[in-house]
């Protein structure tokens, strides 16, 4: 029995005494080859990974998003929508990305992917292939999944430094996001390398109308609530504590 079905059940069991939603549950391997799950109902999301009890929660009618971190009893509540970091002041103004021209080319029909037909569609950078992306125009059907996939997007993009030079390739995902998002549900994506390629993730399984206890969904009340603002200021605290350390080591040596 796959986590997925032992996990359906689960639930099936718990919606019998308590408020459930019909929800969309969609599993995708990443290139670690770690399996996350997304469960979805209305404007409503949980985001869970297979080897951790910590989970992410996101209600884009609010646009809100949360980082719960279940052990420490803590949540980081930020903005879908976020700010690039600043550059430090004293940081030289490093050299503009070159101009390069991108490209979005359809290569014909693909495989059926978790029970959904897709098409293929190939990034290219300079004429240099950068990536094959399995998209489905039929799941792209199911209610809020779409909508969904561009607040994941923006929750990552909008965070992004500016003015940084990128590769390409990089630079030409980033120039046909919008575009690359009308195609459909992303059910596959495959790097190109100059040696091999490598499949940055798959979704393998998308399923509607399975019923989830409503709690999934819920925000922890007695979770101590952290700004995004002060977990930057922590990480950037203990980074430094870290390079103090080595520092301090590498002068006994």
């Amino acid at each position: 029995m796959t986590q997925l079905s032992r996990w359906l059940i689960f639930t099936f069991i718990i919606s019998m005494t308590t408020a459930s939603y019909a929800a969309t549950v969609m599993e995708r391997r990443d290139r670690q080859n770690q399996l996350e799950t997304f469960l979805l109902e209305g404007n409503l999301v949980r985001l869970e990974n297979r080897d951790s009890k910590n989970y992410r929660l996101m209600n884009l009618a609010e646009n809100k998003a949360y980082a719960i971190n279940v052990e420490e009893k803590k949540m980081v509540v930020m903005p879908l929508m976020g700010t690039p970091p600043e550059m430090p002041a004293n940081m030289p103004k490093p050299p503009e990305s070159a101009p390069v021209k991108v490209e979005l080319l359809k290569q014909g029909e693909g495989p059926t992917i978790a029970g959904y037909t897709t098409v293929i569609y190939q990034v290219t950078a300079d004429g240099r292939p950068c990536s094959d992306t399995y998209f489905s125009p039929e799941a792209a059907k199911i209610p809020f999944l779409q909508d969904f996939l561009k607040a994941y997007n923006q929750l990552s993009y909008s965070r992004k430094p500016k003015g940084l030079p990128q590769p390409p390739c990089q630079q030409a995902h980033e120039e046909l996001v919008n575009q690359l998002l009308a195609q459909g549900i992303p059910m596959k994506m495959v790097m190109k390398g100059r040696e091999k390629d490598t499949v940055l993730f798959e979704i393998v399984s998308l399923k509607t109308d399975n019923q989830v206890n409503a709690d999934m969904f819920t925000v922890p009340k007695d979770y101590q609530e952290i700004s995004e603002a002060e977990m930057i200021k922590q990480r950037r605290k203990q980074m430094q504590q870290w390079m103090d350390q080595e520092q301090r080591e590498g002068n006994d040596r």
